[in-house]
Protein backbone atom coordinates (compact mmCIF):
# COMPACT_ATOMS: atom_id res chain seq x y z
CA UNK A 1 0.00 0.00 0.00
CA UNK A 2 2.72 2.50 0.88
CA UNK A 3 4.36 1.71 -3.06
CA UNK A 4 0.58 2.26 -4.00
CA UNK A 5 0.73 5.64 -2.49
CA UNK A 6 3.92 6.77 -3.16
CA UNK A 7 3.30 6.18 -6.54
CA UNK A 8 0.00 8.32 -6.95
CA UNK A 9 2.40 10.98 -4.96
CA UNK A 10 4.83 10.86 -8.12
CA UNK A 11 1.82 11.28 -10.41
CA UNK A 12 0.30 14.33 -9.07
CA UNK A 13 3.73 16.79 -9.69
CA UNK A 14 3.77 15.25 -13.43
CA UNK A 15 0.38 16.20 -13.86
CA UNK A 16 0.91 19.35 -13.09
CA UNK A 17 4.08 19.68 -14.67
CA UNK A 18 2.05 18.50 -18.03
CA UNK A 19 -0.79 21.33 -17.46
CA UNK A 20 -0.47 24.04 -19.85
CA UNK A 21 0.80 27.85 -18.66
CA UNK A 22 -2.30 29.97 -18.56
CA UNK A 23 -0.38 31.84 -21.16
CA UNK A 24 -0.37 28.89 -23.90
CA UNK A 25 -3.93 28.02 -23.12
CA UNK A 26 -5.20 31.39 -24.13
CA UNK A 27 -3.05 31.42 -26.96
CA UNK A 28 -5.24 28.22 -28.23
CA UNK A 29 -8.79 30.03 -27.48
CA UNK A 30 -9.67 30.38 -30.83
CA UNK A 31 -9.57 34.50 -30.50
CA UNK A 32 -8.21 36.32 -33.24
CA UNK A 33 -5.01 38.92 -32.25
CA UNK A 34 -5.62 40.41 -35.72
CA UNK A 35 -9.33 41.35 -34.71
CA UNK A 36 -10.88 44.50 -35.40
CA UNK A 37 -13.42 46.32 -33.32
CA UNK A 38 -16.32 47.54 -34.89
CA UNK A 39 -17.07 50.80 -33.12
CA UNK A 40 -13.94 51.88 -31.42
CA UNK A 41 -11.07 53.79 -33.17
CA UNK A 42 -7.15 54.44 -33.28
CA UNK A 43 -7.04 58.02 -32.19
CA UNK A 44 -3.59 60.12 -31.17
CA UNK A 45 -3.04 62.18 -27.64
CA UNK A 46 -2.42 65.97 -28.88
CA UNK A 47 -2.19 67.03 -24.99
CA UNK A 48 -2.98 66.03 -21.68
CA UNK A 49 -3.80 68.39 -18.42
CA UNK A 50 -5.05 67.37 -15.01
CA UNK A 51 -8.23 69.03 -13.91
CA UNK A 52 -7.51 71.25 -10.80
CA UNK A 53 -11.18 70.69 -9.88
CA UNK A 54 -11.15 66.81 -9.41
CA UNK A 55 -7.78 65.33 -8.40
CA UNK A 56 -7.19 61.90 -10.97
CA UNK A 57 -8.47 62.96 -13.75
CA UNK A 58 -7.73 64.37 -16.97
CA UNK A 59 -8.52 66.73 -20.05
CA UNK A 60 -6.97 65.59 -23.41
CA UNK A 61 -7.17 66.37 -26.84
CA UNK A 62 -7.32 64.12 -29.22
CA UNK A 63 -7.06 63.66 -32.71
CA UNK A 64 -9.44 61.12 -34.14
CA UNK A 65 -9.28 61.45 -37.93
CA UNK A 66 -12.03 64.20 -37.90
CA UNK A 67 -11.77 68.04 -39.03
CA UNK A 68 -11.08 69.11 -35.59
CA UNK A 69 -9.93 67.49 -32.56
CA UNK A 70 -11.77 66.08 -29.82
CA UNK A 71 -11.65 67.04 -26.02
CA UNK A 72 -12.38 63.72 -23.45
CA UNK A 73 -12.47 63.73 -20.15
CA UNK A 74 -11.03 60.67 -18.42
CA UNK A 75 -9.35 59.19 -15.56
CA UNK A 76 -6.63 57.24 -17.23
CA UNK A 77 -3.34 58.40 -15.72
CA UNK A 78 -0.96 56.89 -18.21
CA UNK A 79 -1.47 59.32 -21.43
CA UNK A 80 0.81 61.68 -22.35
CA UNK A 81 1.03 63.78 -25.41
CA UNK A 82 1.68 61.97 -28.40
CA UNK A 83 0.55 58.27 -27.76
CA UNK A 84 -1.98 55.68 -29.65
CA UNK A 85 -5.34 54.98 -27.32
CA UNK A 86 -8.61 53.58 -28.40
CA UNK A 87 -11.04 55.55 -28.15
CA UNK A 88 -15.12 55.52 -28.58
CA UNK A 89 -16.73 58.28 -30.15
CA UNK A 90 -20.27 59.74 -29.74
CA UNK A 91 -22.71 56.84 -30.61
CA UNK A 92 -20.83 53.89 -29.26
CA UNK A 93 -22.08 51.63 -26.17
CA UNK A 94 -18.74 51.43 -23.35
CA UNK A 95 -19.51 49.14 -20.92
CA UNK A 96 -23.10 48.59 -21.53
CA UNK A 97 -23.80 52.45 -21.95
CA UNK A 98 -24.26 54.99 -24.78
CA UNK A 99 -20.98 57.32 -25.58
CA UNK A 100 -22.86 60.76 -25.35
CA UNK A 101 -21.19 64.41 -25.39
CA UNK A 102 -21.56 65.91 -21.95
CA UNK A 103 -20.33 67.62 -18.92
CA UNK A 104 -17.66 65.45 -17.10
CA UNK A 105 -16.26 67.04 -13.92
CA UNK A 106 -17.00 70.35 -15.42
CA UNK A 107 -15.28 70.16 -18.71
CA UNK A 108 -16.88 69.16 -22.22
CA UNK A 109 -16.18 65.59 -23.07
CA UNK A 110 -16.78 64.03 -26.62
CA UNK A 111 -15.89 60.89 -26.20
CA UNK A 112 -14.20 57.66 -23.97
CA UNK A 113 -10.72 57.18 -24.20
CA UNK A 114 -10.66 53.04 -23.38
CA UNK A 115 -9.26 51.50 -20.35
CA UNK A 116 -8.81 47.52 -20.37
CA UNK A 117 -11.68 47.41 -18.87
CA UNK A 118 -13.80 49.35 -20.92
CA UNK A 119 -12.65 46.61 -23.85
CA UNK A 120 -13.84 43.83 -22.06
CA UNK A 121 -10.30 42.50 -21.24
CA UNK A 122 -8.61 42.06 -17.99
CA UNK A 123 -6.99 44.90 -16.19
CA UNK A 124 -7.04 48.46 -14.59
CA UNK A 125 -9.78 50.93 -15.01
CA UNK A 126 -7.57 54.03 -14.63
CA UNK A 127 -4.74 52.71 -17.65
CA UNK A 128 -5.49 53.69 -21.00
CA UNK A 129 -4.95 50.87 -24.00
CA UNK A 130 -1.75 52.11 -25.47
CA UNK A 131 -1.22 51.11 -28.85
CA UNK A 132 2.34 50.63 -30.81
CA UNK A 133 2.84 54.65 -32.68
CA UNK A 134 2.55 52.54 -36.09
CA UNK A 135 -1.54 52.51 -35.72
CA UNK A 136 -3.02 54.84 -38.19
CA UNK A 137 -5.30 57.12 -36.56
CA UNK A 138 -9.17 56.97 -37.14
CA UNK A 139 -8.41 53.20 -38.26
CA UNK A 140 -11.17 50.60 -36.51
CA UNK A 141 -9.10 49.68 -33.31
CA UNK A 142 -7.67 46.12 -32.29
CA UNK A 143 -10.56 44.01 -30.88
CA UNK A 144 -8.09 41.82 -28.88
CA UNK A 145 -6.24 42.50 -25.97
CA UNK A 146 -3.14 39.89 -27.48
CA UNK A 147 -2.80 42.29 -31.03
CA UNK A 148 0.79 43.07 -31.84
CA UNK A 149 -0.68 46.52 -31.86
CA UNK A 150 -1.19 46.65 -27.95
CA UNK A 151 1.86 47.50 -25.82
CA UNK A 152 1.70 45.75 -22.74
CA UNK A 153 0.06 48.14 -19.94
CA UNK A 154 2.23 50.17 -17.74
CA UNK A 155 1.27 51.43 -14.38
CA UNK A 156 1.81 55.37 -13.82
CA UNK A 157 5.18 56.59 -12.54
CA UNK A 158 4.36 57.01 -8.73
CA UNK A 159 5.88 60.40 -7.30
CA UNK A 160 8.68 60.56 -5.57
CA UNK A 161 10.04 63.82 -3.12
CA UNK A 162 11.99 65.24 -5.87
CA UNK A 163 9.01 65.21 -9.02
CA UNK A 164 6.79 67.14 -5.80
CA UNK A 165 9.80 69.75 -5.39
CA UNK A 166 9.31 70.09 -9.50
CA UNK A 167 5.08 69.97 -9.82
CA UNK A 168 5.42 73.31 -6.79
CA UNK A 169 8.12 75.23 -8.89
CA UNK A 170 6.07 74.26 -12.40
CA UNK A 171 2.40 75.59 -10.69
CA UNK A 172 4.69 78.50 -9.36
CA UNK A 173 5.96 79.12 -13.39
CA UNK A 174 2.58 78.13 -14.98
CA UNK A 175 0.67 80.85 -12.48
CA UNK A 176 3.06 83.59 -13.64
CA UNK A 177 2.16 82.44 -17.61
CA UNK A 178 -1.37 82.50 -16.33
CA UNK A 179 -1.25 85.87 -15.51
CA UNK A 180 0.37 86.98 -18.29
CA UNK A 181 -2.18 84.80 -20.63
CA UNK A 182 -5.29 87.04 -18.20
CA UNK A 183 -3.62 90.16 -19.15
CA UNK A 184 -3.44 89.60 -23.19
CA UNK A 185 -7.15 88.41 -22.88
CA UNK A 186 -8.60 91.83 -21.82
Amino acid sequence: AKEEDEEEEEEKPEKKQNKPPAEEEEEDDGEDKHAKHDEFIIANVISVRELKKKKGFFVCEVDTGADEYNTIVTNCNNLQADCKVIVATEGCMVGGKDVVREHVQGEYSLGVICSQVDMGWEGETHLAVLLDASCSVSDPAPASRKSPLVKKAVKAVAKDEDEDEEEAEEKHSKGSAKAKGKKGKA
